[in-house]
């Protein structure tokens, strides 16, 4: 992924979709999983129309990989994506949970 460029976009919404979006001058690569699981908020009404919509952050990829990188294994991965302002990622094992935030950069 380093070698593709600086920046990643991970968009996602509420309908189980997440894509990682990588561009360069030359080439656009962006990998699509579908069906994820949602945490819903009782709070919440989600029409289809807005759990379609896509909300992304941009983030420096050195610290997208670095999340990756750890020994640590988790049984469960949770990303929240603010919109325009990055992400939020925790990593959940038994009674472990480690939380990492990458704040959106300006492209």
């Amino acid at each position: 992924m380093k070698t593709l460029g600086n920046f990643i976009t991970i968009s996602a919404n509420m309908s189980g979709e997440l894509r990682l979006t990588l561009e360069t001058d030359v080439v656009t690569a962006t990998t699509f999983f579908k069906d994820l699981q949602n945490h819903h908020f009782s709070d919440a009404s989600v029409t289809e129309e807005s759990a379609s919509a896509l909300h992304e952050a941009c983030v420096d990829i050195r610290k997208f990989s670095q999340f990756f990188q750890g020994q640590f294994n988790p049984t469960k991965v949770i990303c929240n994506v603010i919109d325009g302002k990055g992400l939020q990622l925790f990593l959940l094992h038994e009674d472990v949970s480690m939380q990492y935030y990458i704040p959106a950069m300006a492209r």
